[in-house]
This record gives C-alpha cells, structure tokens and sequence, in this order.
C-alpha cells in the first residue's frame, strides 16, 4: 500500500533538486552588477593613469625649464647681456651718478639749500640754512652750475658753493630729438633752463637757409645736429645753439 505522501515527497525531492541546481535571485542580481560597474572600473583606472602621465609631464617640462634658466644663469656673462632701456639713445645719459645743480645770480641761501635737499645732496634744509647764516656765508655763494653726490657732507657742499666751481659737461643729443626733447635734455642735467632755450630756439637763425618757416615754431628746428657734446658748465644758451648749428652746417 502506497504511503498517502508518496507523491508530496517527490515532488518535494525535485523542487530541492531544482533549486540546488539555479543561482538564486540575488546572486543573479550581484553578476548583473558586477557586468555593469567592471567597465566603469576600468574607465576610471585609465583616466587615474592618464592624469598620473599628464601632470607627471607637466612637472618634468617645468624642471626641465629651471635647469635651462639655471644654466643661462650660470654660465652666460651678465655682462655680455644689454637691455633695451641700454642700447636706446634717448636714453643715454652722461655721469648719471652725479647730481648737477645750476645756482643762479640772486638766488638766496634758502633757495640754493631747498634745491640741495629736492635733489638729496644734504639731509636737511633747516640745518644748511642755519649754518650759513652763524658762519656768515649768506651772499657768499657764488653761481655756476656744481655736480655733487647724493648725501655730501654739509662741509664739502659749502667749500664747493664759496669757492665756485667751473667743469667741463657732457651731453648726448640723439637722432630725432626736436627743439622741445633737447630742452628737456640740457634742463635736466642742468646745463640750461628749459624755457629760456626754447625762448632762444625760437628766433635762432645764424645761417641764411635757417629762415624760419611756416607752421614751424621754432627757426632752429631741424638744424641742431645730434652728437655728443662737452661744454664748459656756464656755457650760455645762444652759444650752445651756436655750436649745435655749427656742427650741422659744417657736417
């Protein structure tokens, strides 16, 4: 006689058997995934080595660039190297070390110490002031246009101002400088008043062919020769023209 579960038994027996033999539903989930994110992981580990290459190259172009300048440094010459400011002609300027001062007749004590301290030749106006005044040297300075150093004893400044001083000045006028750059050269190194030689500049006309023209302010524009020149330091105005003109009409 057959047992009344018999058959409940068998096909419990295979229901076992079928689930043993498949992956269970979240197993089959886990590969799914694993199928979708091991791309992505690879992506990822590629891009890592990419930006590991491109910001490796990056430093060794920057150190190879440090070691070039470093070897510039080292064994090129400073010397040798001139700057753009050095080779231009408007730039050039004579004992730009020196500091030179135009003292005029008339000009009082006070006027003679504010022009010292202006260009840093003394450290003190006041104090310049007042020992002129208990030495008695008020009237005493003579003119003429002085070179000085920056920061002079108040002693040397004083010998210079008493006994005069009368050298020979230095100046470079370059190619293309107008009546108005020239002015501004001779007034910066001291050699002349800016307005007075435009004043003069204008009328200037030794040579017939210098007539003044139209539309042109000044007679002597265009016939003062660029050249380097040397005068005495109380050299007047006229006569520096002169010689400037006569340098253009000899050449």
């Amino acid at each position: 006689m057959k047992s009344p579960f018999s058959n409940s038994d068998k096909n419990s027996d295979k229901v076992t058997n079928i689930g043993g033999s498949l992956p269970s539903r979240s197993s089959r989930k886990k590969s799914l995934r694993e199928k979708i994110l091991s791309p992505i992981e690879g992506l990822k580990s590629v891009l890592s080595e990419i930006s590991f290459k491109y910001v490796a190259s990056i430093i060794g172009g920057v150190l190879f660039c440090i070691a070039v300048v470093g070897a510039v440094l080292i064994f090129v010459d400073p010397s040798s190297i001139k700057s753009e400011k050095e080779l231009k002609p408007s730039q050039i300027e004579e004992d730009d070390k020196r500091i030179h001062l135009k003292v005029v007749e008339g000009m009082s004590t006070g006027e003679i110490a504010d022009k010292l301290k202006e260009k840093n030749v003394i450290s003190s106006s006041l104090k310049f002031r007042l020992i002129s005044r208990l030495r008695g040297y008020d009237g005493q300075l003579k003119p003429g246009t002085y070179t000085f150093d920056e920061e002079m004893d108040d002693e040397e400044v004083f010998v210079k101002l008493l006994n005069g001083e009368k050298h020979l000045v230095r100046f470079t006028i370059p190619e293309g400088f107008g009546v108005k750059e020239i002015a501004e050269r001779l007034s910066s190194l001291e050699i002349a008043d800016k307005e007075d030689f435009l004043k003069a500049a204008e009328n200037f006309a030794p040579y017939t062919y210098m007539r003044k023209r139209t539309n042109v302010r000044y007679a002597a524009e265009g016939f003062l020769f660029p050249e380097t020149y040397t005068v005495e330091s109380d050299t007047p105005i006229d006569e520096i023209l002169k010689i400037m003109a006569g340098e253009f009409d000899s050449r």
